[in-house]
């Protein structure tokens, strides 16, 4: 005749319960770590998206004009080349992804070519990443910010000359 074990244990010992609470704080622990990067990339990605639309709407807004000279930021509001997003009470104004103003103006030197500019409040030490990926949307089309003559980056501001 067997004898059957009656004292079988049933369910969560308490090893049990601890491991798990360990293996959850491990994982979470590595959750948080990565979604400083997770949500920076999302603002960087919307402001690539933003950068692309406000001046793709001056590009619109200047048709057959010889230049950009006639063409503001108010305009491009006004005009409804931009939507609300961009256009509250001051347009431009708090409307980018990283929190900082993005705005349109004429290029000083050249009125053919439009210049963006995005000033970037909430991650001023990555700037230069930050402009290096703008740098593909500028009028030259470079593939890093340093040496490119259509992009400037001054403190947290950033200028893409298109």
């Amino acid at each position: 005749m067997k004898h059957t074990h009656r004292n079988q244990q049933k369910g969560f010992a308490s090893i049990d319960a601890s491991f798990s609470v360990i293996v959850l704080t491990v994982i979470l622990f590595l959750a948080l770590s990565v979604l400083p990067g997770i949500f920076f990339n999302i603002h960087l990605s919307g402001l690539e998206k933003e950068v692309i639309e406000v001046g793709t709407a001056a590009y619109q807004a200047k048709k057959a004009r010889p230049n950009y000279s006639e063409i503001t930021m108010q305009k491009l509001c006004d005009d409804k080349y931009l939507t609300e997003d961009y256009c509250g009470s001051t347009p431009g104004q708090s409307a980018n992804s990283f929190g900082g103003d993005i705005t349109y103006q004429t290029n000083s030197s050249n009125p053919g070519l439009r210049d963006i500019v995005v000033t970037i409040p909430s991650d001023p030490d990555r700037i230069n990443q930050i402009a290096d990926t703008l740098a593909s949307q500028s009028r030259e089309k470079c593939t890093v910010a340093d040496g490119c003559d259509t992009l400037a980056v001054n403190g947290n501001t950033i200028t893409i000359t298109m």
